[in-house]
Order: C-alpha cells, then structure tokens, then sequence
C-alpha cells in the first residue's frame, strides 16, 4: 500500500487502512464519517465497558471523541458509523 510506503495521506485514507487493519486483527471495528469533513475509526472493546472507543489515526488519538469540538473548534453536524453489521447514525 502506498499509504503505508509513504505514511502521506488524508484522514478518510488513513481511516480505511486503520478500521481494515482493527478488523484483521479480529476487532469489531467500524469507520466513522462526520458529514463536515472528517473521518476516524472505532472499535467496540469490553475491556473499557462494552463501548465503542474512538480512535483517530490521523491525530494520534484514543478514546478523545471531543477533540474535534473542543481541540478544533469544529461543530460536528451529521455522524454516520458503518461497520460490518450495520449503518448507525451515532450524532451526539
């Protein structure tokens, strides 16, 4: 993969890569779209509650959902999760 070669790509890039390699590695794992402009992945674990946990490849993130609110600034508008059971819309 060029991706990896390179380590130069954007965030829904990096987002794919990321959720295919949780899910190789046997983790339910699933790619998050905010309608405005950024992706991440998250995986359901028990060990942390049997939650989803956000995991941010670009930023180097874990379990920091309100970064992109608080660190950013941004205003997160419509979020949809996709995994490979289901299409969720998880907006706060």
């Amino acid at each position: 993969m060029k991706l990896l070669e390179t380590r130069n790509g954007r965030c829904g890039e990096w987002a794919n890569c990321f959720t295919g390699m949780c899910r190789a590695l046997g983790h339910e794992a699933r790619y998050v779209l905010d309608w405005t402009d950024h992706v991440w992945t998250e995986v359901f674990l028990e060990s942390l509650g049997n939650r989803w946990v956000h995991l941010d490849p670009c930023e180097n993130a874990f379990d920091a959902p309100k970064m992109y609110e608080r660190g950013w600034g941004k205003k997160l508008t419509y979020i949809i999760a996709f995994s490979s059971r289901e299409v969720a819309d998880v907006t706060p």
